[in-house]
């Protein structure tokens, strides 16, 4: 009789551990971020999701519902994704200025924006693949993070006489640890405009490896 009550008690005991593990994984699924136009499974959901942890973009709210992802981003929108990414692992980014204009201050004044590459950034305009990678290069760089960021992954660049010339070193130094595409997208593109979906990737990657 005793037994029996044990296997009872312990079968019931069982069922509500089961079902507040439910409960709980049910509550914690429901708090992922919802976009209404990026699907969960979007190729690039789970980096968006990462992407709020990590501070890169902002939760999705009523006033602002969507990502655009296949939208071309522009140069000043690239680098406060950046900073603001960097700005969630170093608490010593300096706090001068304010909104994306701090972001660009700092992107100059330790070299992740070079000379050359400045004259070529248009802010508020689109810029290309080619340029993200040099940037992304120089902020790896910058802080010596080259033994963070390696993956086994690789990707095809188009020929390198589509690539312009201060571009070849970083996507050929990159395209093994950070440029790779998404599945089924094997070419880099180096002269495309640079999508969303592309940039939250790429600076995705290199926070999840820091």
């Amino acid at each position: 009789m005793q037994r029996r009550r044990f296997i009872k008690a312990t079968t019931g005991l069982l069922a509500i551990s089961l079902l507040m593990l439910t409960l709980f994984f049910t509550a914690c699924g429901s708090q992922n971020p919802e976009w209404a136009d990026v699907e969960p499974d979007h190729r690039i959901y789970n980096y968006l999701v990462d992407a709020v942890r990590f501070g890169i973009i902002d939760r999705p709210n009523a006033d602002n519902p969507y990502f655009r992802p296949d939208e071309f981003i522009t140069g000043t929108d690239f680098i406060t994704m950046l900073g603001r990414m960097h700005e969630h692992i170093d608490s010593q980014m300096p706090d001068d200025g304010s909104g994306d204009d701090r972001y660009f201050a700092w992107a100059i004044d330790i070299g992740i924006i070079n000379s050359s590459e400045l004259d070529r950034l248009e802010p508020n305009e689109p810029f290309m693949r080619e340029q993200m990678a040099v940037i992304v290069y120089q902020y790896i760089t910058a802080f010596d993070l080259w033994d963070c960021v390696r993956s086994g992954y690789s990707v095809l660049a188009t020929p390198y006489q589509d690539v312009t010339g201060s571009a070849a070193g970083p996507i050929e130094k990159l395209r093994v640890w950070v440029l790779t595409p998404i599945p089924g997208f094997w070419y880099f593109r180096p002269k495309d405009d640079t999508a969303r979906s592309d940039v939250i990737v790429v600076i995705t990657r290199i926070a999840q490896r820091l």
